[in-house]
């Protein structure tokens, strides 16, 4: 369910599915595409900390 304030909580950032053995052949291009997921997610986590952050001001 989605959070309805629109943000991500660290259990749903961090939540990485197990390791897939080395001879599956499914397993380079999801387990890239997943990581690269998990850290867009983490970078706009990071964006929307700094938004709410009442002394970052970014026309100074």
């Amino acid at each position: 369910m989605l959070d309805p304030e629109g943000r991500f909580s660290e259990e749903t950032i961090e939540a990485v599915p197990p390791p897939m053995h080395a001879d599956d052949p499914r397993g380079s291009a999801p387990n890239l595409a997943i990581r690269r997921r998990i850290e867009r997610m983490r970078e706009l986590k990071s964006l929307r900390e700094l938004l709410d952050d009442p002394d970052f001001d970014d026309l100074t």
